[in-house]
């Protein structure tokens, strides 16, 4: 991608979702929350800067403003740097769509750094189902209703750059801005059963596809290696969780939301929750 993405993504893989309330049941501003993430271990994925671009001593910024792309200038190391990066391009995504930004912005988006984590304010799902106290760690990649931050762990970030390239991470920051949107315009009080949670998380496949057209309106993408990168991840995404606890579409259901979105921008994601359009312009 020019100007800094490279191979597309639609979302997380390792973790994808947003958290449950916290134990007494309140969220951000009344609303219930989304629904909480599946939390599979992450992998182990080597150090190495996948595709490597830098010139030696040079910073991942450097190698970006030299090369005019993200594509193989940032280490483990960088994550934050280039996570900076990616929340610039979901800002400009949310500038540019809504009447009123700053309601449309997350709090606060946190990284993580290897090898910190703590509580948080939302609870999480486990992988056999059941709701425990939330924490924040550095596999994290997730969007909290209750305190309307996103939390973007190292390890988590550094596995999707390592395995798809550098737009991946980037779509699915915009994924878990989707949850923020969900939360301002009220679809969490609608989401209760399985099939309207997952949904919403197809909503925010949609609000991800969204911004990939953006993206490519904007001139970002180059098509012929993004677009066929696609491919890779869905299959990731669809698989890690159990048809009997996921919250999360199929294969199918989140590439066709995906697509509708990079099709017919934000207005197309306003047919999951019809009531509560995602935006009304």
């Amino acid at each position: 991608m020019r100007s800094g993405l490279g191979t597309l993504l639609i979302a997380s893989a390792l973790l994808l979702g947003a958290c449950t309330s916290d134990d007494s049941g309140g969220s951000s501003g009344g609303q219930s929350p989304s629904p909480a993430p599946e939390i599979p271990q992450a992998p182990e994925i080597p150090e190495e800067v996948p595709n490597d671009s830098r010139l030696p001593g040079e910073t991942g910024d450097e190698c970006q403003r030299r090369i005019g792309d993200l594509e193989g200038c940032y280490g483990l190391e960088e994550m934050q740097a280039y996570a900076d990066k990616g929340i610039e391009f979901v800002t400009g995504f949310i500038t540019d769509t809504y009447a009123d930004p700053a309601a449309m912005t997350p709090k606060n988006w946190y990284f993580i750094p290897q090898g910190d984590s703590g509580s948080m304010p939302c609870q999480e799902r486990k992988a056999d189902g059941t709701i425990g106290p939330g924490t924040y760690n550095d596999e994290m990649y997730a969007y909290c209703p209750v305190d309307n931050n996103v939390y973007i762990g190292q390890i988590s970030i550094w596995a999707y750059y390592f395995k798809t390239g550098d737009a991946g991470p980037i779509v699915a920051l915009a994924h878990e801005a989707g949850h923020h949107f969900q939360n301002v315009v009220g679809i969490n009080d609608l989401a209760d059963t399985q099939e309207e949670l997952i949904a919403q998380e197809n909503q925010s496949d949609c609000i991800a596809g969204a911004f990939t057209l953006w993206l490519q309106e904007k001139g970002y993408l180059k098509q012929a290696d993004d677009i066929g990168d696609i491919d890779v991840l869905l299959p990731m995404i669809a698989e890690a969780e159990s048809n009997v606890n996921r919250v999360h579409g199929t294969l199918d259901e989140r590439t066709d939301a995906f697509l509708l979105g990079f099709q017919n921008g934000m207005s197309g994601c306003n047919s999951f929750f019809p009531s509560n359009p995602i935006i009304t312009s």
